[in-house]
């Protein structure tokens, strides 16, 4: 029995879906048109669809499940049902709302624009809803003044009044007109006190002048009648502001109960996880928000701020970059991208993201990063410029505070410098950056010792403070405290030990201890991984002090990595020079005055060497070193010798008067313009010159030429 009943139930829904299906069209449409009218709009479309399957050409039917499908939140579909209902004949003047809803909800602010007559036309014929939804498309793409427009215009029309004032508010809020928006806000209040759209308005003013207790009570007003989703987001956002977590997070368990299906509640609890510091929290929630609606600009802005503070630098740009080609004017995107750009120490990037905005007084974060962006290209006006809107907020803010006083710094105004961050670490004695910035202007006042206690008492408090430290040895080198300032590296190399600078300098400190072979250790363990210039130089300077015989090979090994390295190649052949491998040198010089032709040092250099090779070439590259370099003491004696041996003393005094004048502490050059005196007939002079000479018992190549022809005058 109870099997022949279900099939009995079987046949009688076959029999009534059939009746259904096969009813007369016109009483399908009626059907159709009673549901749509009562908002049973899945109902509305079974009745459309059946009919369509019998008339397949009913325009009216087309558009009716276009506004249908509007109605359902499937714009796509009713995109398509509208544009058939106009290709078999239905009037594409009728259809005009249908079809420009349809294009906004698909993200076509564009062809809206294309698509409806101007603003001028839509308010002659009349046409207020129209209206509207050509400033809807114009406030999308930042046509401000269209938008407005369009929007004042819709305002004129009594049915629609309330939507086109709301609408202006709603765009004068999006551009940050917080004025703007009170006086619209004044005139709905007046016409319609108790609307819903008018307190969420009212909410999202507050939220934008920083007053979460007011935007609390707009929208808990609305809660109050009906829990709905956009009040209970703004309650809380509200929440947030006022830093009230853990009532956010209720708040958030209790929309997503209610509304499972909202990206929503996602997206809050992203915005709550980050407000905590979990950030793999807040990248996960923010994820489904993206999976869903990638294009939205909130959603992207916690993505790339969760991956910012993690340090993932290069994703967060990525999320932000996308964020900032949808809304370009955003200020937030703009700040995160600086940030970003902060971080990659890109300045002119920061700057570029930061100075278009038009900032509130109490936006503190933008301004400071952006006179820090100035000071670091080294616009100082600009900087302080911007440094003095943030003057009112010192001592009480610490980050504006260490700005000022940077600045203050750079102008070398250190008695400001100095009292602002005093003023303000009585505020706040913990404040490390204060602290730091206070021992760095201790420091410029060349107060050594009281700038060495701040950095000192700050890495009591904070011991893995870099700054302080790299600071202290600074400090403790210019004291000459060797000790201190290799212990204080090795700390800091602890964490750090991939940081080839600071093994450097650890190299450095090693060499002013007299402890040659510790720092060529350190020097060669560097090299290994950076075969830099300066280090391939400071390692041969230590094999040199430690006594290695032959250490000029590792230059010629450098060289051989690195054939274009000519700071090293000359340094090569001055070595060869100094130790007597004249041909060794000079094939050194030759190498880098083939590609600097131009270059002074080389040429005196190779010329010299010439010169004690008794090569013709000599004298054209002296001639050249001192057109291009007439100031050198050293090119002037070059020279000048050059000219003696070839009988020009005439020439050649003048040079070696001015070289001795500018040397007198190079015996060598006194003995070349002794001899030159001598040639001149001014015996006198050379006598002088020899006998200041002698008078000193340092030793140079000369000396025993020079007492020898002292001893003949």
């Amino acid at each position: 029995m109870d099997i022949v009943r279900l099939g009995g139930v079987a046949s009688l829904v076959f029999v009534l879906s059939a009746c259904s299906w096969f009813a007369d069209p016109e009483e399908l449409f009626a059907q159709a048109q009673q549901a749509y009218a009562d908002a049973n709009y899945r109902e509305a479309r079974v009745r459309l669809q059946a009919l369509l399957e019998q008339a397949p050409e009913r325009a009216d039917a087309h558009y009716l499940l276009a506004k249908t499908h509007l109605a359902t939140g499937r714009p796509g579909s009713a995109l398509g049902a509208v544009n058939m209902a106009v290709d078999l004949g239905f009037s594409l003047e009728r259809a005009r709302i249908t079809r420009a809803r349809a294009l906004l909800a698909t993200g076509q602010p564009e062809a809206v624009i294309e698509f409806l007559p101007t603003t001028a036309e839509l308010e002659a014929t009349g046409q207020g809803e129209a209206l509207l939804l050509l400033g809807h498309a114009q406030a999308r793409l930042h046509q401000w003044e269209s938008a407005k427009s369009s929007y004042s215009a819709a305002a004129g029309f009594e049915k629609i009044a309330l939507e086109g004032w709301l609408a202006l508010g709603r765009m004068s809020l999006a551009m940050n007109d917080l004025e703007g928006v009170h006086g619209y806000l004044d005139k709905v209040t007046e016409m319609a006190p108790e609307e819903r759209r008018i307190r969420l308005l009212a909410g999202d003013l507050a939220l934008a002048e920083h007053n979460p207790k007011a935007a609390r009570e707009a929208f808990s007003s609305i809660l109050t009648v009906e829990y709905e989703e956009r009040a209970a987001t703004g309650v809380i956002q509200a929440m947030l502001a006022e830093g009230d977590i853990e009532a956010a997070s209720i708040g958030v368990k209790r929309l997503a109960e209610t509304f499972p299906q909202t990206v929503q509640s996602s997206f809050l609890r992203a915005v709550i996880a980050k407000a905590k510091g979990d950030y793999e929290s807040a990248i996960q929630h923010a994820n489904q928000v993206y999976l869903s609606q990638p294009d939205f600009v909130p959603g992207l802005l916690i993505m790339g701020g969760a991956h910012l503070e993690q340090g993932y630098t290069s994703i967060a740009r990525q999320y932000l970059e996308q964020a900032y080609q949808l809304d370009p004017d955003n200020p937030q995107v703009r700040l995160q991208l600086a940030r970003v750009s902060e971080m990659a120490d890109e300045h002119e990037q920061m700057i570029e993201m930061l100075e278009p905005l038009t900032l509130d007084p109490e936006a503190l974060e933008p301004k400071i990063l952006l006179t820090l962006a100035y000071m670091k290209v080294g616009k100082i006006e600009a900087a302080a410029a911007v440094a003095a809107e943030l003057e009112p907020f010192t001592p009480e803010h610490a980050d504006a505070t260490a700005v000022v006083a940077e600045v203050a710094l750079v102008q070398t105004d250190f008695k400001k410098a100095r009292g602002l961050l005093e003023a303000a670490l009585e505020e706040t004695p913990r404040a490390d950056r204060l602290a730091f910035m206070l021992g760095k202007t201790l420091f410029a006042q060349e107060d050594i010792d009281a700038a060495i206690s701040t950095w000192e008492r700050l890495l009591v408090n904070t011991p893995g403070h870099v700054q302080a430290r790299r600071a202290l040895v600074s400090a403790y080198r210019k004291q000459g405290r060797h000790k201190e300032v290799e212990e204080h590296l090795r700390m800091l190399l602890r964490g750090r030990s991939a940081d080839w600078r600071l093994r450097v300098l650890l190299g450095d400190v090693l060499k002013h201890q007299h402890r040659p072979e510790s720092a060529l250790a350190m020097y060669s363990e560097v090299y290994a991984e950076k075969s830099m210039s300066r280090i391939a130089v400071k390692r041969y300077e230590m094999q040199k002090a430690a006594g290695h015989e032959s250490a000029y090979r590792s230059l010629e090994s450098h060289l051989q990595q690195q054939p274009k390295d000519d700071r090293v190649r000359i340094l090569l052949a001055q070595v060869h020079q100094a130790a007597g491998r004249v041909e060794r040198s000079i094939r050194e010089y030759e190498k880098v005055h083939a590609r600097h032709p131009d270059q002074p040092l080389v040429l005196n250099n190779l010329a010299w060497l010439y010169h004690q090779n008794g090569d013709e070439r000599a004298q054209a590259l002296a001639e050249k070193a001192f057109e291009l370099a007439p100031g050198s003491p050293e090119v002037a004696d070059t020279l000048g010798q050059i000219w003696m041996k070839a009988g020009r003393v005439e020439k050649a005094l003048p040079l070696l008067e001015k070289a001795w004048s500018a040397r007198p502490e190079n015996p060598e050059i006194g003995y070349s313009a002794s001899l030159a005196y001598i040639e001149a007939g001014k015996p006198e002079k050379a006598k002088a010159i020899l006998g200041e000479l002698l008078s000193s018992e340092k030793s140079f190549p000369s000396r025993k030429e020079a007492e020898a022809l002292r001893a003949e005058l």
